[in-house]
């Protein structure tokens, strides 16, 4: 579905791998995006393609998000290993060392 509405993604943890940048600097971005490896990486007009898609492809599992124009900008996230959002919550603790 993706592909058919042409929009340009990639999997958080190929992105991780194949960035340039350095384990330390990848570990960084992964505390304050918690949901990136596991995720599929798409730009702002992308993502609203997407969201103006009613489609008719569903999920048997919710598929995380990160967009594009968000992955510099960093901050603190609790790193507990449960994430709370709005009335949902995830357990959620990436092996950093798979970053190596």
């Amino acid at each position: 579905m993706l592909k058919t509405l042409g929009l340009n993604y990639v999997y958080g943890m190929e992105w991780l791998q194949k960035n340039g940048k350095s384990t330390k600097e990848n570990r960084t971005l992964v505390k304050s995006h918690p949901f990136l490896p596991y995720a599929l990486i798409l730009s702002d007009s992308d993502l609203k393609k997407l969201s103006e898609h009613a489609g008719d492809v569903y999920t048997s599992f919710p598929i995380p998000i990160v967009r594009r124009e968000q992955i510099e900008k960093t901050e603190d996230i609790d790193q507990s290993g449960v994430l709370s959002f709005s009335g949902v919550s995830f357990y959620l603790l990436f092996n950093e060392k798979l970053l190596d």
